[in-house]
């Protein structure tokens, strides 16, 4: 693991309040992590400001972890604390954690 990344166990350790996940996949099935928001990999680099509590860490995931924790490095770059969820949604899912239908009311952030 990588020190950008963060696991599974080490995100549902954290208080709701002190993160945002933020799900990057291209194309996403019909389900995500509860509470994530949606936003395109390549809109979100190139915004100088995000729209979430620059104070909080920012949780990325793609598919499978490679993609996030790319994104994850230029944000960090920028000062912000961006982590990639390690093995992505596919390891959130195959754990056996809960899932979210995708709602179109939370398309993009």
């Amino acid at each position: 693991m990588e020190a950008q990344d963060i696991t599974i166990r080490e995100l549902r350790s954290l208080p709701p309040e002190s993160i945002v996940i933020v799900d990057v996949r291209k194309q996403p099935d019909n389900f995500e992590i509860p509470g994530s928001r949606r936003m395109p990999a390549d809109r979100l680099v190139e915004m100088t400001t995000l729209p979430w509590d620059r104070n909080a860490t920012i949780v990325l995931y793609c598919g499978h972890g490679n993609s996030s924790r790319h994104i994850a490095a230029t944000l960090r770059e920028r000062g912000i604390d961006a982590r990639a969820l390690e093995g992505g949604y596919a390891a959130w899912r195959d754990h056996g954690n809960p899932l979210d239908p995708i709602s179109s009311k939370h398309e993009f952030y």
